[in-house]
């Protein structure tokens, strides 16, 4: 996870905490749920990029 996903999160969840609105709060916990989901993701991608790159065999 990179220092950007990481830090959105964490202020998601900040912002979610702090809220008044049920909605707001609502929303805030959901964004840091879809960060977090998407994070995972890319890390997947990164990881099959790295692998693709090193078979040789598929060169």
């Amino acid at each position: 996870m990179t220092e950007q996903e990481k830090w959105l999160i964490e202020e998601a969840k900040r912002k979610a905490e702090t809220a008044n609105k049920y909605q707001d709060k609502a929303f805030y916990l959901a964004l840091a749920q879809f960060a977090t989901e998407q994070a995972h993701r890319a890390a997947l991608m990164r990881s099959e990029i790295d692998g693709r790159t090193w078979d040789h065999s598929a060169w």
